[in-house]
């Protein structure tokens, strides 16, 4: 299979609402007033025309994403969740999961996720100050103590959470109290993401001179602590940097570039492939990366749209041009599309500050705390010889 080709689903990312009940200062997500619920008959064709088809596997990934999930009734998310399940087809297991700011949770979500065995996604950014820089209320109100209150709630009924934190210009001088932080709380593992440049947020504050040099410190620091503290929670970073050094080349994939791995469908049941921040963003010629309406098809729809094969190709061009011309390519695979249209307006594009960042700077990072650790132990180790070469 060319690598361009689609794949079977990994991860199918469903909107139930696209409004939120905060108002970060970096969101990229567009309509977050509309309250506007996935109707049941929504619900019922994703069973009928992707559950069942032969690109969803026997057990799937189902991500309830964009605004705030929660901000939606317990008793509609449990009402939902069991709609798809009734739909799936016979031994097919749909793996539930929520990306939230925790503030909505309670006994009754707190219920609802042991039910249906829930992973949980929190977004914190940090300590207080971090946090309230960007993660405010719609009155401008910093969020740190409800989302914390949210936290405490998962941490004393016993539910294992992963967190994602946002690192914004402020956060590259922090790495010691970030570390602190993570570790008081309490968190199975803990995800980066950069402030990017992305749909309505224009502007980053990472995009400036000498940034790359800051976040690689920033991250060879937060590394290196972790690994003294003999590694308390997962950290995405490291897991990312020793799973490609692991695979070898040939098995380093990249989702967000290969049609239908990420499968993402809207309230009003629009679908959209490739990066789910992608869905909806206005733009004609990729008929505003909206591919066809679940109610009247499923996969092959998506397959059979002109904008879609518009689209691929574009995305295709960008791959083959970062094969070309770097050296990091066989970690990330051509990088994500979406921060290539989003930062450049074009996908046949390579370097992105979301790909020096993630990519680059943060192999760079984790090589070199791990080379102090092992600094006089002697040969090379797997992790430095897995990637040495593919990071010169």
């Amino acid at each position: 299979m060319a690598y361009w080709e689609e794949s079977s689903l990994d991860l199918l990312v469903l909107q139930g609402s696209a409004f939120c009940n905060i108002a970060c200062r970096y969101c990229y997500v567009r309509g977050r007033d509309d309250v506007t619920r996935m109707s049941d008959r929504v619900l019922d064709a994703i069973g009928r025309n992707v559950l069942a088809s032969r690109w969803a596997p026997d057990t799937l990934a189902v991500a309830w994403h964009a605004g705030e999930p929660l901000a939606l009734p317990v008793a509609w998310l449990d009402a939902a969740c069991a709609r798809l399940e009734a739909g799936a087809r016979a031994g097919q297991r749909l793996r539930f999961g929520v990306q939230t700011n925790a503030i909505p949770i309670d006994d009754a979500w707190i219920d609802l996720f042991r039910r249906r065995d829930f992973s949980i996604g929190v977004s914190v950014d940090g300590p207080r100050d971090l946090h309230d820089a960007n993660r405010v209320d719609r009155r401008g109100a910093g969020t740190f103590d409800r989302t914390m209150a949210g936290i405490g709630r998962l941490r004393d009924a016993g539910m294992p959470f992963d967190v994602i934190a946002v690192l914004s210009d402020r956060s590259l001088d922090e790495a010691d109290r970030l570390f602190d932080f993570f570790v008081g709380l309490g968190a199975q593992s803990v995800g980066f993401n950069i402030e990017e440049i992305e749909g309505p947020h224009a502007e980053s504050s990472l995009d400036r001179p000498g940034v790359d040099t800051r976040y690689r410190c920033f991250l060879e620091e937060f590394v290196s602590r972790h690994s003294k503290a003999g590694e308390p929670f997962r950290l995405r970073a490291l897991e990312q940097v020793r799973a490609a050094a692991g695979k070898g080349n040939a098995a380093r994939g990249n989702s967000p570039n290969r049609p239908l791995s990420i499968l993402t469908i809207a309230q009003d049941g629009g679908m959209s492939t490739f990066c789910p921040e992608l869905i909806g963003t206005p733009d004609r010629h990729y008929a505003n990366f909206v591919f066809g309406n679940v109610t009247e098809g499923g996969p092959e729809a998506l397959l059979a749209n002109v904008a879609f094969r518009r689209l691929r190709r574009d995305i295709e061009a960008g791959r083959r041009r970062c094969a070309r011309t770097c050296g990091y390519y066989d970690l990330c695979r051509g990088g994500a599309p979406g921060n290539k249209y989003f930062e450049t307006g074009r996908f046949d594009v390579d370097e992105t500050l979301y790909c020096r960042l993630t990519v680059k700077q943060t192999v760079e990072a984790v090589l070199a705390a791990h080379e102090k650790r092992c600094a006089g132990t002697g040969p090379k180790t797997a992790l430095q010889a897995g990637l040495q070469g593919d990071a010169a």
